[in-house]
């Protein structure tokens, strides 16, 4: 799952996943990121029911590697909603809508970062209780957020949800 601000490194290796990065490095670099409705597995290499609202990320580094496939890492930028999905490409393509940001509150970062939201020192509790050796690649650095919007949407990245519940 990808989220404005965050940042998703991928391994691409499937053939259609293949050629759109290559398709996108020769473009705008974009990408858009939707995840599969629950029950996808069946269907995968079809056309299995996706959540219609995703995110755009850029595709800040690309690094290529044997047979085609590429080691990348997306930015995320903004949410979007599918319009209609678009047919002609190995992988899937749609025509979307950006979405307003909401909690757009800017914040004051004189004020310490436990104070900006009471959600802050829940997270701050929740990660204190994982084990130290537990690798967490999605590490959140909420001193970059600059808006409450930023801060939900790099708590939520740093959660391993399911898809039916981001898709409510």
């Amino acid at each position: 799952v990808l989220f404005p601000g965050t940042r998703l490194p991928l391994h691409i290796f499937e053939p259609r996943y293949k050629q759109m990065v290559a398709d996108a490095l020769k473009g705008n670099r974009f990408i858009g990121m939707i995840i599969f409705k629950p029950g996808w597995e069946e269907n995968y290499y079809q056309s299995p029911e996706i959540v219609a609202v995703g995110c755009v990320g850029r595709i800040e580094r690309a690094v290529s590697l044997d047979e085609g496939k590429y080691n990348i890492a997306l930015l995320g930028l903004h949410r979007f909603q599918i319009v209609r999905e678009i047919t002609g490409k190995p992988w899937r393509q749609a025509e979307v809508i950006y979405l307003e940001n909401r909690n757009d509150r800017v914040l004051d970062k004189k004020t310490p970062v436990e104070q900006w939201h009471p959600l802050i020192p829940k997270y701050q509790e929740y990660l204190s209780l994982l084990p130290e050796k537990e690798e967490r690649p999605n590490h959140v650095e909420l001193q970059r957020c600059e808006t409450l919007g930023n801060v939900v949407d790099q708590i939520a990245y740093d959660f391993n949800m399911s898809a039916d519940l981001l898709s409510r």
